[in-house]
C-alpha cells in the first residue's frame, strides 16, 4: 500500500486581473493618451504656422513675378514699395526694395566692376505677419527673399 499524499489546498482562480493590475494598466493608458494628444496639438500648431509661412513666401514670389512680367528692365527703378495684403483671414505686410546694382551689403565687401551695375537691379521682398506664439502672446514673423534682375547685353 502506498502512503497517502496530503491534498493540496485548492488554488485560487487566476483567470482574471486583480484591481491593482487594472489600475496600473489604466494609468499607463492615460499617460500614453496624454502624450499622443499633446503631440497632435503641437503638430497641428506647426502645420498652421507652416501654412501661413507658405502663403507669405508665395506673396513675395508673386511680387517678383509681377515685376518681371509687367515691367521692362528700364521701367524698374530704385524704390521702396509697401503693400498690405489680406489672404485667408491673415494680414501680410509686403515691402519691396529695388536698388540699382548689386547687393549693398556685398558691395561693401567686394565691389564688382562698375560697368556691370548698369545691367543689374537688386530686389528684396520682406513679408511680415503677426502670429500667435507659445503661451498665447503675439509674435511678429517675417520672410525675406532677394533676387537680381539683369538687362540683356
Amino acid at each position: 500500500m502506498k502512503p497517502e499524499r496530503p491534498e493540496k489546498a485548492p488554488r485560487r482562480a487566476e483567470a482574471g486581473f486583480s484591481i491593482l493590475e487594472t489600475i496600473v494598466a489604466a494609468f499607463i493608458l492615460v499617460i500614453l493618451a496624454t502624450a499622443i494628444v499633446t503631440a497632435g496639438l503641437k503638430s497641428r500648431t506647426h502645420i498652421d504656422y507652416e501654412e501661413v509661412r507658405r502663403r507669405a513666401i508665395a506673396i513675395g514670389q508673386e511680387r517678383f513675378e509681377t515685376i518681371r512680367a509687367q515691367f521692362p528692365y528700364t521701367a524698374i527703378v530704385a524704390a521702396n514699395i509697401d503693400t498690405t495684403i489680406t489672404l485667408d483671414g491673415a494680414t501680410y505686410d509686403l515691402e519691396s526694395i529695388v536698388t540699382d546694382g548689386f547687393d549693398p551689403v556685398l558691395d561693401e565687401q567686394s565691389s564688382p566692376p562698375d560697368t556691370l551695375e548698369d545691367f543689374v537691379k537688386f530686389v528684396t521682398n520682406t513679408v511680415e505677419w503677426t502670429a500667435t506664439g507659445t503661451g498665447g502672446q503675439t509674435v511678429r514673423r517675417k520672410v525675406v527673399m532677394s533676387t537680381y534682375f539683369f538687362r540683356g547685353l
